[in-house]
């Protein structure tokens, strides 16, 4: 079986697929469910679409998924509700539980914080109370835009896939730990 398949939206995604096929090769990916994101002006979504035919990796719109398998499953960028899939890991736009739920990079600018930053976390059947695989931060000054937060973010992301990707190819088992729910 292959090793990762991804359900990538965005920047990130598509980011988090180049950094992903230089550093462990095409071959590990099983394949790539993508979808469109009518609210951006970019999304992204063709420029998946090209990489994965260029790599000869299975791509999928999301609407058109019928059954798929990999050893873990890694969500980036993604908003739907991915069913039937096991060893499902999402990347969430916050240092976790802190900014559980929808726009938390949004918030977290609008509330001012110091850090930004990415969580990995196991699936949950509550939204974004999975166990914590890993997290990364960094510093942010005001003003900033949200464009260039996603920029500062875009690194993390690949920073976090490709440290988990090393454990799963070294056959090393991959460990999340509980929220601390005072802290939601």
């Amino acid at each position: 079986m292959k090793l990762l398949g991804l359900f990538l939206m965005t920047e990130k995604g598509f980011e988090v697929l180049k950094s992903f096929i230089r550093e462990f090769r095409s071959s590990n990916i099983a394949y790539v469910v993508a979808d469109k994101d009518n609210t951006l002006e970019k999304d992204f979504y063709d420029e998946i679409k090209k990489i994965c035919k260029i790599n000869n990796i299975p791509f999928f719109y999301r609407k058109e998924v019928r059954s798929l398998n990999a050893e873990f499953n890694f969500a980036i960028s993604w908003r739907y509700i991915i069913n039937d899939v096991k060893n499902l890991i999402v990347f969430h736009d916050s240092v976790l539980p802190k900014y559980r739920g929808f726009a938390p990079l949004i918030n977290s600018l609008v509330n001012g914080e110091k850090f930004i930053g990415v969580t990995a976390l196991f699936a949950s059947q509550k939204y974004d109370q999975g166990k914590i695989i890993l997290q990364s931060k960094v510093e942010i000054k005001y003003p900033k835009k949200i464009s260039e937060a996603i920029q500062l973010l875009i690194p993390i992301y690949c920073k976090l896939v490709n440290s988990i990707c090393k454990k799963i190819l070294n056959n090393k088992k991959i460990i999340g730990v509980n929220q601390k729910e005072e802290c939601a």
